[in-house]
């Protein structure tokens, strides 16, 4: 083969390899997460456990407020200390 042959075969490879990862992008781009594993960014983000995340720290704070809010819920006005 000569050197035009490879040439040929080589922008064949890549136009192919180019149309294979924008076909795959799109359609990575296109399916919808499945229940439960959506994303929610921002304060309001409870799934997260990455803790380099920025807003990690204000959503543990978020669910241990929650969580004390259910355990005053729980008690019941006689057991209160006021």
């Amino acid at each position: 083969m000569n050197q035009t042959g490879y040439i040929i075969l080589t922008i064949a490879l890549v136009v192919v390899l180019l149309v294979i990862f924008v076909v795959s992008f799109v359609a990575y781009v296109k399916t919808p997460a499945p229940k439960g594993c959506e994303k929610t960014y921002g304060p309001n983000c409870e799934n997260c456990d990455q803790a380099s995340c920025q807003f990690y720290h204000y959503a543990e704070m978020r669910m241990q407020k929650k969580k004390e809010e259910e355990v005053s819920k729980e008690e019941t006005p006689s057991d209160r200390k006021e």
